[in-house]
């Protein structure tokens, strides 16, 4: 009940002081002011003292609340009427006594005569806990009226480098700092160069400062740039800029899209100091050297059925016409087997191959289980140098259910 009486209260003496300051309104003389094209598609300019209605009075009531805008008293002043011209109040409530009416006060608990609210929320700066609205309450904000959701300070002075003009705290503006977040009294000079290299940083701590630094996060204290494409070799994916990765490149610091590699060693014709043709990939030092003294290859072990033929191939490190003597060193008790062509010439084909004349294959044909060894021997027609080497083969007899009699 006593609210009620309080509020009753209220009523009458707000009412009472809006009819003391209606000026023409109190008898309902005024009203909307008449509006005219201009500004832009959103807005038109209001005429002064031209009420729409049926009289044409100088008393506006824009909000339509019936209380008039703004009076001219007898000194000739114009004073405002109404606390909230342009918000339909017509209680004229201002808790604050500031003027601003509760309605269109954007602190109406506040005094605020300096009206101002930065993010536009409808909260007043003076009445608002995060003034900038960037999600940072003011008293942690480090740029209360700036929005700075990062929050970066660099010099930890409280004030954030959104509005702080000298970020470093160096004594020199940012303005006019070369290295704004780097404290250096050697930043106040003219030499563009040194004022980099102080307010550098060298993230990979290899000694180079990141501005020069071909590999900013890898060590490369070197700083080789093979392809001089600006990348330290230490990160670049691919040296010598030959579109092919290092990491299948046979040569990844020679240009070669190619990758030609003769003699099968895994490095690249144009990087590979040494010809040394390959016999086996699994044994890549197992090689032919073409600059070493003549050397033959017979070939790895063979492991075979009896009866089942061999071919037997010849290969050397260099030489164009090779003769050759195959030759039965060993072989099992009551073996008569023999290569199908003992003697001959083979001439250099490709690499370290050599092929028997007239295209003829050159077989061996084991005819009792047991090991063989088989001698080659070849001369060098053109200068008489002589290699040998010896094949060694294991042949098996296969038992009626399909098994080795050596026990595989």
């Amino acid at each position: 009940m006593k609210h009620i009486i309080l509020l009753a209260v209220l009523l009458f003496q707000t009412s009472a002081l809006a009819d003391s300051q209606q000026g023409e309104c109190a008898d309902g003389l005024c009203g909307t002011p008449k509006q005219a094209g201009g500004g832009d598609a959103n807005s038109s300019v209001l005429i002064a003292g031209s009420d729409i209605g049926q009289t044409q009075q100088f008393g506006d009531d824009f909000d339509e609340d019936g209380i008039e805008d703004a009076a001219i008293g007898e000194d000739g002043v114009a004073r405002q009427l109404d606390n909230c011209p342009f918000v339909y109040n017509p209680l004229q409530l201002d808790a604050d006594s500031d003027d601003f009416g509760d309605a269109c006060d954007v602190c109406p608990h506040i005094p605020s005569w300096l009206v101002l609210d930065t993010d536009d929320d409808g909260a007043g700066d003076e009445c608002d806990n995060d003034v900038d609205g960037d999600g940072v309450a003011n008293e942690t904000d480090v740029c209360q009226r700036i929005a700075d959701a990062a929050q970066l300070d660099t010099d930890s002075d409280k004030l954030g480098n959104a509005c702080d003009a000298d970020d470093d705290n160096d004594g020199f503006a940012d303005i006019v700092d070369f290295c704004p977040l780097v404290g250096s009294a050697e930043n106040n000079h003219n030499d563009l160069l040194l004022s980099v290299r102080d307010c550098d940083t060298d993230i990979d701590q290899d000694g180079t400062l990141d501005t020069f630094d071909t590999c900013i996060t890898v060590t490369n204290d070197d700083q080789t740039d093979s392809d001089n494409d600006g990348l330290g070799d230490a990160c670049d994916g691919d040296i010598d800029n030959d579109t092919v990765p290092n990491s299948i490149d046979n040569c990844d610091s020679d240009w070669d899209i190619s990758q030609s590699d003769i003699d099968g060693d895994g490095v690249g014709d144009v990087c590979d100091d040494v010809t040394c043709y390959v016999l086996d990939k699994r044994f890549p030092e197992d090689c032919l050297n073409e600059n070493a003294p003549l050397t033959v290859y017979a070939g790895d072990v063979e492991r075979v059925r009896t009866g089942d033929a061999i071919t037997l191939h010849i290969r050397a490190n260099h030489g164009t016409e090779l003769d050759y003597v195959w030759n039965v060193i060993k072989s099992p008790d009551s073996s008569v087997a023999v290569p199908t062509s003992q003697t001959g010439t083979v001439t250099h084909v490709t690499k370290a191959w050599f092929a028997y004349k007239r295209n003829a294959i050159v077989t061996f044909t084991p005819d009792n289980a047991g090991d063989y060894l088989i001698g080659l021997t070849v001369k060098n027609r053109a200068d008489d140098s002589v290699a040998y080497d010896v094949l060694f083969i294991e042949a098996f007899d296969v038992d009626a259910y399909g098994c080795s009699t050596l026990g595989f």
